[in-house]
């Protein structure tokens, strides 16, 4: 799980957790980045703080009908921040009996559709969808792809 999440970092693809009032619990450094942040300084934030309120309305929506379901939602969104315009293609799933957490895999896209990416992304989710235990235990242990990192911004 440790490569893996190395990996997917890497190839750009975020992955995050959030709660039921879209508070960002983790977030690894390709996610931040393609918000223009650190992985830090997203956690504690909500939706709203990182989206326009119309973006932030609609993903809240969303979360709450995929919690009230077993399946990963696999989609893709044009969302925008408080800045620009922004299109993602996106698996998330609610985690646990209770669903009090949502977990999301997501990846910007420019241009044309990618259907590697788009498997690539669903087929990540699955997997730690199967072993959430240690997917949360590599996020308190401090895995690197969650932890701080300056951005070229910073730098």
């Amino acid at each position: 799980m440790n490569k893996f999440l190395d990996d997917l970092n890497r190839l750009g693809i975020a992955v995050f957790v959030k709660t039921t009032d879209g508070t960002y619990e983790a977030m690894n450094h390709a996610g931040a980045e393609a918000l223009g942040m650190t992985a830090s300084s997203v956690v504690g934030l909500n939706d709203f703080d990182l989206f326009d309120e119309q973006s932030a309305r609609l993903m809240q929506e969303r979360d709450a009908r995929i919690r009230g379901s077993d399946e990963i939602s696999n989609f893709q969104s044009v969302v925008r921040t408080h800045t620009q315009w922004m299109r993602f293609h996106s698996c998330k799933f609610g985690i646990g009996d209770t669903k009090r957490k949502l977990i999301g895999l997501s990846r910007r896209i420019d241009g044309a559709k990618d259907q590697g990416v788009e498997k690539l992304i669903f087929q990540s989710a699955r997997i730690i969808q199967q072993s959430p235990e240690m997917f949360f235990q590599l996020i308190e242990d401090g895995h690197e792809a969650f932890k701080h990192r300056p951005t070229w911004r910073e730098s």
